[in-house]
């Protein structure tokens, strides 16, 4: 994959971005210190985005045939090109260095492996990745209360789109005596498998892979 970084004239910017959406690119970065979003009047002072001192640009990230047809077809936006040497990132690796354990509820703890337990919590081990619920959205910290304030000790538990699993394990963490995670998506599916065996609570939980309904075009569901 190779990069390439154009200059564009701000006024450039807008439409050059809107256009990228025609071309097979793996990924494309705008940086346009003169975009609404860096007005200060737009932002409370703790919200506030830093304004980027540089030149008005572009990283494009793709093949070289897009990027040869790119600088053909819109050259006439373009100021100047120069292809950049990056290093290869893993993104959801660099994301995960950044999570970090966070409370939900009064008696849960939701941390990654390389967090140490918090004494007096319910912990829940969860590995950050593809599925969706590591905690940190404000859904799963409401589900998860909520499940600590209305589930009674020995209730049966079914998690519908059960995701990374964290809501399973939450149940399963305050007494539920059998919980089914049901899940359609292969790759959550394998999230979820994985956060499971990193909790002792994992033997109250069965892991489905199901499809409730399907669309029919000759029927009504």
């Amino acid at each position: 994959m190779i990069t390439l970084k154009i200059r564009l004239l701000p006024e450039n910017m807008q439409i050059f971005e809107e256009l990228m959406a025609l071309y097979s690119l793996k990924g494309v970065e705008i940086v346009n210190p003169d975009d609404p979003m860096y007005d200060e009047l737009r932002w409370r002072e703790e919200e506030r985005p830093l304004r980027p001192h540089v030149e008005p640009h572009a990283l494009l990230y793709g093949n070289e045939n897009v990027l040869e047809n790119i600088l053909h077809d819109l050259s006439h936006l373009i100021i100047s090109s120069e292809e950049v040497v990056t290093e290869e990132v893993n993104w959801m690796e660099k994301w995960s260095e950044g999570f970090e354990g966070m409370e939900a509820g009064n008696r849960l703890f939701i941390r990654p492996p390389w967090i140490p337990a918090q004494e007096g919590k319910e912990n829940i081990v969860i590995v950050p990745g593809m599925a969706f619920g590591t905690g940190h959205h404000e859904t799963t910290r409401l589900s998860a209360a909520a499940i600590e304030k209305w589930m009674r000790e020995g209730d049966r538990v079914i998690d519908v789109g059960s995701g990374s699993g964290v809501l399973s394990l939450v149940a399963a963490s305050l007494g539920a005596s059998s919980v089914l995670a049901i899940e359609n998506d292969s790759t959550t599916f394998t999230s979820a498998k994985e956060n499971f065996s990193l909790n002792p609570t994992s033997d109250l939980i069965h892991l489905s892979m199901a499809i409730f309904c399907r669309k029919s075009q000759n029927k009504r569901i």
